[in-house]
Protein backbone atom coordinates (compact mmCIF):
# COMPACT_ATOMS: atom_id res chain seq x y z
CA UNK A 1 0.00 0.00 0.00
CA UNK A 2 3.17 2.18 0.57
CA UNK A 3 4.28 1.86 -2.78
CA UNK A 4 1.02 2.94 -4.41
CA UNK A 5 0.83 5.94 -4.14
CA UNK A 6 4.39 7.09 -4.65
CA UNK A 7 3.96 4.95 -8.08
CA UNK A 8 0.94 7.46 -9.10
CA UNK A 9 2.95 10.51 -8.27
CA UNK A 10 5.94 9.20 -10.23
CA UNK A 11 2.88 8.51 -13.34
CA UNK A 12 1.77 12.02 -12.99
CA UNK A 13 5.39 13.46 -13.02
CA UNK A 14 6.29 11.41 -15.83
CA UNK A 15 3.19 12.81 -18.07
CA UNK A 16 3.47 16.31 -16.93
CA UNK A 17 7.81 15.53 -18.40
CA UNK A 18 6.29 14.45 -21.72
CA UNK A 19 3.95 17.28 -22.11
CA UNK A 20 6.39 19.83 -20.80
CA UNK A 21 8.88 18.32 -23.72
CA UNK A 22 6.28 18.46 -26.26
CA UNK A 23 5.01 21.89 -25.12
CA UNK A 24 8.91 23.19 -24.99
CA UNK A 25 9.14 21.49 -29.09
CA UNK A 26 6.16 23.49 -29.78
CA UNK A 27 8.00 27.43 -28.69
CA UNK A 28 11.18 25.97 -29.86
CA UNK A 29 9.83 25.96 -33.45
CA UNK A 30 7.20 28.84 -33.10
CA UNK A 31 10.54 31.00 -31.81
CA UNK A 32 12.48 29.91 -35.26
CA UNK A 33 8.96 30.78 -37.17
CA UNK A 34 9.16 34.48 -35.61
CA UNK A 35 12.66 34.73 -36.16
CA UNK A 36 12.39 33.70 -39.93
CA UNK A 37 9.89 36.01 -40.08
CA UNK A 38 11.83 39.06 -38.68
CA UNK A 39 14.70 38.15 -41.05
CA UNK A 40 12.15 38.31 -43.75
CA UNK A 41 10.14 41.78 -43.05
CA UNK A 42 14.28 43.12 -42.64
CA UNK A 43 14.57 41.87 -45.68
CA UNK A 44 11.25 43.70 -47.24
CA UNK A 45 12.23 46.75 -45.65
CA UNK A 46 15.15 47.39 -47.62
CA UNK A 47 13.89 47.58 -51.05
CA UNK A 48 10.97 49.84 -49.90
CA UNK A 49 13.48 52.22 -48.22
CA UNK A 50 14.87 52.36 -51.22
CA UNK A 51 11.40 53.28 -53.01
CA UNK A 52 10.91 56.37 -51.15
CA UNK A 53 14.51 57.74 -50.93
CA UNK A 54 14.02 56.88 -55.04
CA UNK A 55 10.58 59.04 -55.03
CA UNK A 56 12.11 61.48 -52.24
CA UNK A 57 14.63 62.50 -54.89
CA UNK A 58 12.29 62.43 -57.65
CA UNK A 59 9.98 64.95 -55.86
CA UNK A 60 12.75 67.34 -55.01
CA UNK A 61 13.79 67.03 -58.55
CA UNK A 62 10.37 67.87 -60.10
CA UNK A 63 10.37 71.03 -57.74
CA UNK A 64 13.26 71.96 -58.89
CA UNK A 65 12.30 71.95 -62.51
CA UNK A 66 8.72 73.82 -61.03
CA UNK A 67 10.18 76.45 -59.60
CA UNK A 68 12.60 77.17 -62.94
CA UNK A 69 9.88 76.67 -65.47
CA UNK A 70 7.96 79.35 -63.08
CA UNK A 71 10.79 81.79 -63.57
CA UNK A 72 10.91 81.42 -67.32
CA UNK A 73 7.01 81.90 -67.34
CA UNK A 74 7.32 85.48 -65.74
CA UNK A 75 10.78 86.72 -67.71
CA UNK A 76 8.98 85.43 -70.85
CA UNK A 77 5.39 87.27 -69.50
CA UNK A 78 3.52 83.73 -70.06
CA UNK A 79 2.04 83.38 -66.95
CA UNK A 80 -1.10 85.05 -66.65
CA UNK A 81 -1.34 86.36 -62.52
CA UNK A 82 -4.83 86.08 -61.07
Amino acid sequence: MGEEPINLVLERLNGMDEKLGRLDGRIDRMTDDMRFMFGEMRAQKQPIAASLLTQSHSDAKLAAFEHRLDRIERRLELREEY
